[in-house]
């Protein structure tokens, strides 16, 4: 059980990111701005039987009015 011993936890990780953003200057597309931005572990460490990191890809749309 994980939990149960004391060295089973923590770790050390190395985590890499990439961003893009696309901001709108004319028309109806003014004010809006498109993100994304993905993730990567370089390297990881881990103590015991941790879930390791595989990826993660964020998508966001904002609006300024």
């Amino acid at each position: 059980m994980q939990t149960a011993n004391p060295e089973f936890y923590g770790g050390s990780s190395l985590l890499g990111y990439l961003g893009l953003n696309l901001a709108g200057q004319h028309g109806w597309i003014r004010g809006q701005r498109l993100a994304l931005e993905f993730g990567a572990p370089i390297t990881q460490d881990l103590n015991g039987p941790q879930m390791q990191r595989d990826w993660s890809l964020t998508l966001g749309w904002q609006y300024a009015f």
